[in-house]
């Protein structure tokens, strides 16, 4: 379950270089995914391995959501438009979806 998961990724070590600040699960994947203060955003398989994780935002994410119907994370970083990305490969695929 996705509690368990939090709880195993929050007694490991390198989860995120600051507090995680957003929280969503892609049950397509049996994924959670984390997005923290140090501005990136990582994806965690069921068993709390590191699947992958992005770099580069601005600021520190402030909101993600996993979109069943189009298989899409939207994420916010402070930033008045959302970024859209594949959560399979992390791909920015913003530009098809707004």
């Amino acid at each position: 379950s996705a509690e368990s998961l939090m709880a195993n990724l929050y007694s490991s070590t390198g989860c995120h270089d600051g507090a995680i600040s957003a929280v969503t699960s892609d049950p397509d994947n049996n994924w959670l995914i984390t997005g923290g203060f140090d501005r990136t955003i990582r994806v965690w398989s069921g068993d709390a391995k590191r699947v992958s994780e992005l770099h580069g935002f601005g600021d520190t994410v402030t909101g993600l959501a996993y979109v069943p119907a189009t298989r899409a994370l939207w994420a916010s970083a402070n930033s008045p438009q959302p970024f859209i990305y594949d959560p399979r490969t992390l791909s920015d695929v913003t530009k098809y979806h707004l």
